[in-house]
């Protein structure tokens, strides 16, 4: 289960100590709930400013005057991909840099045409994934295996097969 949130700040209404009301809100959200955290921060529909937000290892672009409910179809659109794939999806966004919200659903539409690899984020890992986890050096003497350059060879794989490096790990087209 993923966890996306948001702060909804009145920018008109003030505590004691000067600062502006704010009320930190989980998304996907429903009306009564919305309703109530505008009560908290003493504003109506339209008052109101996103002014944080954390949305995991989602790169979604939000700023102050994002439309929660269009932020909320998409945090609903993102709990439906199954939650093995919640990596690679952070990973394609990451990579993507989408500026809004449908290059997000298009990301969704397409996760099935993409492998992930976790953790995998540079060249070694990768010729050690290639060559030690799914056995390509199989057959070789095991004193050899010792000179075997993962390095280079995770480089090759990675040209070969278009691979990208996320902070989350390796992707690329199935």
């Amino acid at each position: 289960m993923i966890e996306i949130c948001v702060e909804i700040t009145n920018p008109m209404k003030v505590n004691e100590r000067g600062i502006p009301l704010s009320e930190w809100i989980g998304l996907p959200i429903n009306l009564e709930e919305f309703q109530e955290a505008l009560k908290e921060i003493d504003a109506v529909e339209g008052e109101y400013i996103i002014s944080g937000s954390n949305t995991q290892n989602f790169d979604i672009p939000i700023d102050p005057f994002t439309n929660l409910w269009e932020l909320n179809d998409l945090v609903k659109r993102i709990e439906e991909v199954d939650e093995d794939e919640h990596y690679k999806l952070a990973a394609l966004i990451e990579l993507a840099a989408p500026s809004d919200f449908d290059s997000i659903y298009r990301i969704i539409d397409h996760l099935d045409e993409y492998d992930f690899l976790s953790e995998i984020q540079d060249d070694y890992a990768l010729g050690r994934y290639f060559a030690i986890d799914c056995d390509m050096l199989h057959g070789t003497p095991e004193h050899l295996k010792y000179y075997f350059h993962f390095e280079s060879f995770g480089f090759s794989m990675k040209l070969k097969h278009g691979i990208k490096y996320t902070s989350l790990g390796a992707i690329y087209r199935k």
